[in-house]
């Protein structure tokens, strides 16, 4: 498979997953700080793969996610440009080595920026001729095509989530060589870069999210009702894999491979709700698309807040699948949303290169106040007027 050509182009479609972890999110009144700020300070050195394995998350609770937004605007100097020099694993006579993206606001304390920690040997599978069976689709600079990963050593660390074993989302960076083309492979580097870049993005964005809406629901219930239903959205699992060097290539001869995967959804209704870069809803969805488009500009205002005008979550999309499972009240029953490909927009500057690669789009941040429109989600929450911040 990996000498296949990778000139074809895949039909736009959606790329959806099915699992039984979107389960309706719970308010919680537990406020004890039992995970202290100290902890936050050895966050630039990175876990051991034993450390990783016998690590336990500590409980999460909104008013810890609120004093760790304050750590925001000085984290982003520490993890907001992945380091292009790590240094790759050694050689294997197996096809891939497998690193999943723990994307958690607890593990993201620890690591602050994507590392190849590889936990898995195993092998992969997929059809480059982008056959019906196989194509998902193809966006901006990634192709996606069904895949089966299989795994074989565990080599340590965290255990591979169950989505992310046998059928899943292969996603792979490409370019145009010159207009109406067909996609091309990047160089191996470039390839590399990018999508090291994108575990990156994904890794704070995830825990940017998971963060705010922990915030929200600690206090959801001093509030009085909801402007809506509270739906319930989560990042979808995602992983690196790449290519081992057989021990009998040359350096120099060798090409290499490294992409992404990610949990498979099974078909479903694809939206955006916010463009990149951009603090407010896309214009002219749907009655239903917009009420949750309203409550995720919501969240990207605490973001915005909490990090002290530092940083928020933006090109926020889904796929919306449907499940039997009865729901609280303030949940949206009976739905489960995946979000996908998200950016993250920030303000600082890390050795003159902005962090979070080309998707963190100049001015996002700097513009909220502009562009942000508070709505009633933003009212029930007491959050302060962005137009109106001194």
């Amino acid at each position: 498979m990996w000498d296949a050509e990778y000139d074809s182009t895949p039909e736009s479609s959606s790329s959806p997953v099915e699992d039984d972890k979107g389960k309706g999110r719970e308010v919680t009144q537990e406020l004890n700080d039992d995970i202290q700020l100290s902890s936050i300070s050895a966050a630039s050195s990175t876990m051991s793969l034993l450390e990783t394995k016998n690590h336990v998350e500590a409980p999460m609770t909104g008013i810890q996610c609120s004093n760790w937004f304050k750590e925001i605007p000085k984290l982003i100097l520490q993890g907001g440009v992945v380091n292009e020099k790590q240094s790759e694993y050694g050689l294997f006579m197996i096809d891939i080595k497998i690193c999943s993206v723990w994307a958690s606001p607890v593990g993201f304390l620890h690591y602050l920026q994507f590392s190849f920690q590889q936990q898995y040997i195993g092998c992969m599978y997929t059809d480059w001729k982008e056959g019906k069976d196989s194509r998902l689709g193809i966006g901006s600079f990634k192709t996606a095509n069904k895949a089966i990963l299989e795994l074989g050593i565990h080599v340590g660390g965290q255990e591979l989530p169950l989505v992310l074993q046998g059928e899943v989302c292969f996603k792979h960076p490409f370019y145009f060589p010159k207009a109406r083309s067909n996609p091309r492979r990047l160089t191996n580097d470039g390839e590399r870069v990018a999508i090291l870049q994108e575990a990156n993005t994904y890794l704070w964005a995830s825990a940017l999210h998971e963060m705010s809406i922990a915030v929200v629901m600690d206090i959801a219930l001093t509030l009085g009702s909801p402007p809506m239903p509270i739906p319930d959205l989560q990042f979808i699992e995602v992983a690196v894999v790449q290519r081992t060097q057989p021990v009998s290539v040359k350096r120099n001869a060798w090409t290499g491979l490294t992409a992404l995967v990610e949990q498979l959804l099974p078909k479903g209704t694809f939206w955006k709700y916010i463009a990149n870069g951009q603090p407010r809803p896309i214009d002219n969805l749907p009655e239903v698309q917009q009420d949750i488009a309203l409550y995720l500009c919501f969240l990207q205002h605490i973001q915005y807040q909490y990090t002290e005008q530092s940083a928020f979550v933006s090109d926020y999309q889904d796929t919306l699948l449907f499940s039997p499972q009865g729901f609280p009240s303030y949940v949206i029953a009976g739905s489960t949303k995946w979000l996908t490909d998200p950016q993250v927009m920030a303000a600082s500057l890390v050795h003159g290169v902005r962090p979070f690669g080309d998707g963190n789009v100049e001015g996002s941040v700097e513009n909220f106040r502009l562009e942000h429109t508070c709505n009633a989600w933003c009212e029930w929450f007491h959050l302060t007027l962005p137009k109106d911040v001194k």
